[in-house]
C-alpha cells in the first residue's frame, strides 16, 4: 500500500509492504533517517484528527501517517539504541499481536555478535553496578516500541508536574521526620548514583540504571508486558512496588537458576522521581512499610540494606555503615524501562 508520511522536516508518498507496526517504523526511520525516538499518528477521518496508530489494521492504502519525535529524546538518552543496532536484520520478533518485542542474541558460550553493544553492557555493569567479575553466559538487547512509548511519556509528564508544581510533587516532608541524618545518609547514596550518570546533567528528572534479579520464564513476561507482571508479587518490606537494586551481587541473590545453572538479571533504566528516603524496619508494626503504596508526595523508595549474612541481612542499614546493599523501589510500571537481559554462571 502507498501511505502519504509526514516526517520530522519533509512529507513523502512511500510503498510499504510490511507485515507489523515495527517493520513499519524501521521502513520510515529509514525513509526519513531518523535518529531518535518516534511514535506514529495517522489521520482519523470519523473524527477529523490525528491519534496514535498502535494497530496495523487501522490504516489502509492512501493512509496519512504523521512522524511524532520525542520531545525528551536526543541520541544521545542512553535507553535508545543507536540506528545502527536498531536495524540490524538479527532481530528476533516475539511476543503476541498487541505485545510485540524484538530480541537481539548479543553474545553466548560461543561468541560475541555485537562486539559494540557488549562493551555497553560491559560499561553499565562495571561503572554502576559493581559488575566487574560477573561471568556472562548470554546477553540479549530488548526493544519493546510500546514499553519505551511508556517510560518517555512518563519522564516528559513528571517533569512537567515538576516543573509547574514541584511544592507537590517533589516532597521534601521526610525532612520534618525523626532520624533526618540518617535519611539524609541514605538519600546521598542515591544522589552519588546520580551524578555518575552523565546524562542527568541539566535535568529536573534524573534517569538511573537498576538491575533486577528474576528467573528465565518471568524474564520473557517482562519483555512483552513491562514490570506489571512482578509488581503483585508479595507485599515487600519497604512498599508494595517493583523492586530494582544497584548491586549484582544483591540481584543475583533474588534470581532462580535455570536448568543450566544459569542466572538472569535484567538492566533497566528507571526514573525515581521524588524519592522517599527510608529508615523503616519492616520489623516494626509500628513503622513498618510492608505493602504500604508510595509515600504521598514521592514516587518511588529509596533504602540501604545491610549485606551481611546476620539476622539483620535486607535490613536496613545504620547511618554510617561501611558495606551496604540498596533496594530502589518504583510504583509505576512505566517508571522502568528493561534494555538489556544477561545470564550469569556462577
Amino acid at each position: 500500500m502507498k501511505l502519504l508520511v509526514e516526517g520530522p522536516t519533509s512529507k513523502k508518498v512511500i510503498d510499504v509492504a510490511v507485515a507489523s507496526l515495527d517493520d513499519l517504523r524501521i521502513k520510515i526511520e529509514n525513509t526519513f533517517s531518523i535518529a531518535s525516538s518516534f511514535r506514529l499518528e495517522y489521520w482519523e477521518a470519523d473524527f477529523a484528527e490525528y491519534v496514535e496508530l498502535d494497530d496495523l489494521s487501522s490504516i489502509n492504502d492512501k493512509a496519512k501517517i504523521k512522524v511524532i519525535v520525542s520531545e525528551t529524546n536526543t541520541i544521545t538518552n542512553p535507553w535508545c539504541f543507536d540506528v545502527h543496532i536498531r536495524n540490524k536484520s538479527e532481530w528476533v520478533s516475539k511476543g503476541f499481536e498487541h505485545t510485540p518485542y524484538r530480541s537481539l542474541l548479543l553474545q553466548d558460550s560461543h561468541s560475541v555478535y555485537f562486539p559494540q553493544e557488549m562493551e555497553k553492557v560491559r560499561y553499565l555493569l562495571n561503572q554502576f553496578h559493581n559488575g566487574t567479575n560477573l561471568k556472562i553466559s548470554k546477553a540479549y538487547a530488548i526493544d519493546n516500541h510500546r514499553l519505551s512509548q511508556d517510560f518517555e511519556s512518563y519522564l516528559l509528564r513528571l517533569a512537567n508536574k515538576h516543573r509547574s508544581a514541584p511544592q507537590v510533587f517533589q516532597s521534601t516532608s521526610w525532612q520534618q521526620e525523626s532520624n533526618v541524618t540518617w535519611r539524609q545518609w541514605v538519600l546521598d547514596h542515591l544522589l552519588g548514583i546520580y551524578s555518575k550518570c552523565s546524562w542527568n546533567q541539566g535535568t529536573l528528572t534524573p534517569v538511573v540504571t537498576m538491575l533486577q534479579g528474576t528467573s528465565e520464564d518471568v524474564v520473557w513476561q517482562i519483555c512483552q508486558n513491562g514490570f506489571a507482571v512482578v509488581a503483585a508479587r508479595d507485599d515487600g518490606w519497604y512498599g508494595r512496588g517493583i523492586y530494582f537494586t544497584s548491586y549484582s551481587n544483591y540481584a543475583l541473590i533474588y534470581s532462580l537458576p535455570n536448568a543450566s545453572g544459569e542466572k538472569v538479571l535484567t538492566i533497566n533504566y528507571v526514573v525515581p522521581g521524588a524519592c522517599y528516603p527510608v529508615i523503616e524496619n519492616p520489623k516494626d508494626p509500628q513503622n513498618s512499610l510492608i505493602g504500604k503504596p508510595c509515600q504521598k508526595g514521592y514516587q518511588s523508595h529509596y533504602v540501604r540494606v545491610f549485606s551481611n549474612e546476620s539476622q539483620s541481612f535486607g535490613l536496613p542499614a545504620t547511618e554510617g555503615t561501611a558495606k551496604s546493599y540498596d533496594e530502589f523501589v518504583s510504583f509505576q510500571e512505566s517508571q522502568a524501562l528493561i534494555k538489556y537481559i544477561i545470564f550469569v554462571k556462577d
